[in-house]
């Protein structure tokens, strides 16, 4: 179970904590909406947690005003897809 645990933008760079909460190794996927309706994705692969990390820090820079942040990939399982949602304040 993955789950986004802190989302901050400093700037035009927007940096998103990522925390594996059951442990197993999944891919990371993150999909940025902005205000005017387009989108940008982000991918990680396993690899990301090879070394027993808990979280994943993913960062990009960005020019648009956010919407929210998805956390998703339909082949992943969650037990709690309530914290892969940021709405963005």
């Amino acid at each position: 179970d993955l789950g986004i645990t802190l989302a901050k933008r400093n700037g035009n760079k927007l940096t998103v904590v990522v925390t594996n909460k059951g442990g197993k190794p999944v891919p990371v996927d993150l999909t940025i909406q902005y205000t005017d309706g387009t989108s940008d994705k982000l991918h990680r692969t396993i690899g990301v947690w090879e070394k027993g990390a808990a979280d994943v820090t993913l960062s990009t820079n960005i020019s648009k005003n956010i919407n929210k942040i998805i956390l998703s990939d339909p082949h992943t399982p969650d037990s709690n897809p309530k914290d892969n949602v940021y709405l963005w304040k």
